[in-house]
């Protein structure tokens, strides 16, 4: 995916592990988390300085 991504012109591409804390911006952090089967999609938790958004698919 990584090398497809900077074939699309993408020159920042990170590869993080499921339930790694990233920071993206000084206020904004995000983290991934992993599905239980192969019929659900990730989970992504958004935290905006300390407002949080849980987003599923």
């Amino acid at each position: 995916m990584q090398k497809f991504l900077k074939k699309l012109g993408f020159i920042n591409v990170k590869v993080v592990s499921f339930e790694q804390e990233i920071n993206i911006h000084e206020k904004i952090k995000i983290k991934f988390f992993k599905p239980v089967s192969v019929f659900n999609d990730s989970i992504t938790l958004i935290d905006i300085d300390g407002y949080r958004v849980l987003k599923s698919k």
